[in-house]
């Protein structure tokens, strides 16, 4: 992710001995990937059993296969937040 990329290019030689070449040199190959279909509490539980360094990096989305989109740590724990708020609301006290 980001942090991986500009660390590898920071260094000393960094800029030269990546440019021109492939991004997979350079590119986290430990990403998490989830389904469009999976629920918020499972992607959040998947989150967060990664490793502490890739920890808040983005979690890609697909859709029947295909990329969807992305989806930050920080908007995942919104929107569960939103959710558990929500249940609790209409809870029966």
């Amino acid at each position: 992710m980001r942090t991986l990329f500009f660390q590898k290019l920071s260094t000393k030689y960094g800029f030269d001995l990546f440019m021109k070449r492939t991004i997979d040199l350079v590119m986290d190959q430990e990403f998490l990937v989830v389904d469009y279909h999976i629920p918020l509490t499972d992607v959040s539980s998947l989150a967060m059993n990664r490793k502490q360094g890739n920890l808040y990096d983005l979690v890609l989305v697909t859709k029947y296969g295909q990329f969807y989109g992305i989806v930050s740590i920080r908007e995942l724990i919104i929107k569960l937040s939103e959710i558990q708020i929500s249940i609790a609301r209409y809870a029966n006290p």
